[in-house]
């Protein structure tokens, strides 16, 4: 779970008297809670707890040092938090992001109210989870959710309508507003026809609703679809003033709501339906007619010349019968309609149009990272291919990316099938027969002569190929003459026994070095 500067500040109001601040409101989403040691260096994205004993002035040196010393304007913004405990709040200010706290609380009192923030909003996020994945309904999240805002929190419809609402107000406070009625619509009417309003509807981030036309501060955040807003989600102020942290809360609470919403909108998922079905035969039976396949495929306006991807998810942390895989394969098909997403042998696999979509493969990988991370589910991606004949290829080429990509980096959500070609290929090389039964018979006795007579043949011929046999570079890397180096490829050549301006024998011995390093 990570929170903004915004939402960590206004919780420690409730505890702290705090003196001065900056930077807080454009922190991004923070980790944390950190205490600082002397010579710790600050990482970006962290939260750190300055304890009395740290002058504020020494951190606005050294900000003032990596601002001078950056290579571009994103370094120069340092995206961490430090909260001082005590020290001169005007040395405090030339920190990009820093938070005084009054009267010097002890340092240890703050790591502990900052971790349970942490932990008061990841147990609420985790509650929505518990919704999403047993495909509850969005009155259930408004309702877990109203303790977090303590104000009436709302759903509206395209035209602004109300879908669902939740107060502590049997009539629903202001939020009645948008109950439908002849004597509300002119004030409807006038927020879908404000200039601000429809550019903020364009928006992918939270914003203040119109006052001036309400009469009442709200908090508004969009669903969208195509780039066009299908709901928009809705805090009104009642009893509890709305702050800048209100709106990074409701972006979560966004989240989540657009996931169910998108479930029980009761869209017909492409799965049901002849693309989805032809997709799954093409995984499942190798005997398939290609040409009867690429027909229907055709029909349903895949043709043979547009280009395609495969995505494979695999399910993680819970138990798969829970996992709303239905959900999933819905929210992919109203993001992407180019899409067709369905599950299979236990993982969810989505074949995306690219030439429908007119989206390049690395919009479509980006633009669904927060999704895989926010949602604990791993990904492996395949190529993008042209054409039907190798749409089950690129079905292997996304599992093998998650299955190698995953032992590789474990801690990673994503994986890419071009990142693992190299170590995929050495596992099959040596699949069957160790590296030293695989690997140049001459490279082996090039081995036995460092090892016994304390030569450097094995480290000299691996630089001379990696410089493509250039003599002269390679000497220079190896810090010798050029002489030494020729009178010392001799030897080589001589315990090789093979010729080096043959092109086989070379790239023989290159793949070899490379098998050595794969095993170790």
């Amino acid at each position: 779970m990570k929170l903004t500067g915004s939402i960590l500040i206004d919780y420690l109001q409730g505890y702290y008297t705090i003196d001065f601040h900056k930077g807080t409101e454009d922190t991004g989403w923070l980790s944390g809670p950190l205490l600082y040691h002397a010579g710790d260096e600050l990482r970006k994205g962290w939260v750190y707890v300055i304890g009395p004993e740290h002058d504020p002035a020494s951190f606005s040196s050294y900000f003032e040092r990596r601002k001078h010393h950056a290579d571009d304007e994103q370094e120069k913004k340092e995206k961490c938090m430090l909260i001082f405990t005590a020290g001169d709040r005007k040395a405090a200010a030339a920190c990009p992001c820093a938070v005084c706290l009054k009267e010097a609380p002890d340092a240890g009192a703050v790591i502990n109210t900052l971790v349970q923030a942490f932990a008061v909003y990841e147990e609420w996020e985790n509650s929505l989870l518990e919704v999403q994945y047993r495909l509850g309904t969005v009155e259930e999240m408004l309702k877990l959710s109203l303790p977090v805002f303590k104000d009436p929190l709302l759903i509206l419809g395209k035209g602004l309508l109300l879908v669902s609402v939740v107060s502590e107000e049997e009539e629903g406070g202001k939020a009645g507003m948008f109950v439908p009625g002849r004597e509300r619509m002119d004030i409807i009417n006038a927020m879908i026809q404000d200039a601000e309003f429809s550019k903020n509807r364009k928006s992918t981030y939270s914003y203040w609703g119109p006052e001036y036309l309400l009469g009442f501060r709200t908090i508004c955040w969009n669903v969208m679809r195509n780039d066009e807003p299908q709901y928009t989600l809705m805090v009104v102020e009642e009893g509890h003033t709305l702050t800048e942290a209100d709106k990074d809360i409701l972006s979560i609470l966004g989240f989540h709501i657009k996931f169910v919403l998108y479930y029980h909108e009761g869209n017909r998922n492409r799965s049901d339906g002849g693309l989805g079905k032809v997709l799954k035969r093409i995984l499942e039976d190798r005997t398939y007619d290609y040409m009867e396949a690429s027909r229907h495929l055709a029909e349903s306006g895949w043709m043979e010349n547009h280009r395609y991807m495969c995505l494979l998810y695999q399910l993680t942390y819970l138990d798969q019968k829970s996992l709303p895989v239905v959900n999933i394969c819905r929210f992919m098909e109203e993001q992407y309609p180019y899409c067709c997403s369905f599950s299979y042998q236990d993982e969810i696999i989505t074949f995306f149009n690219l030439t429908q979509a007119q989206l390049e493969e690395e919009e479509i990988q980006n633009q669904l990272k927060p999704f895989i991370r926010d949602s604990y589910l791993k990904a492996g991606f395949s190529r993008s291919v042209e054409g039907h004949m190798d749409l089950r290829r690129q079905y292997v080429q996304a599992k093998i990316a998650l299955d190698v990509g995953s032992r590789r980096n474990p801690y990673q959500w994503i994986h890419y099938f071009d990142r693992v070609v190299q170590p995929y290929i050495m596992e099959q090389i040596t699949r069957r027969l160790p590296g030293p039964m695989l690997v140049h018979k001459g490279i082996l006795r090039l081995q036995e002569s460092d090892r016994t007579q304390n030569t450097d043949y094995m480290k000299t011929l691996k630089v001379y190929l990696d410089n493509q046999q250039n003599a002269t570079q390679t000497a220079k890397e190896l810090y010798i003459h050029r002489s030494t180096f020729l009178y010392r490829m001799e030897r080589i050549t001589d315990l090789l026994e093979c010729d080096l301006q043959d092109p086989e024998e070379v790239l023989y011995l290159s793949l070899s070095f490379r098998i050595l390093n794969y095993k170790g």
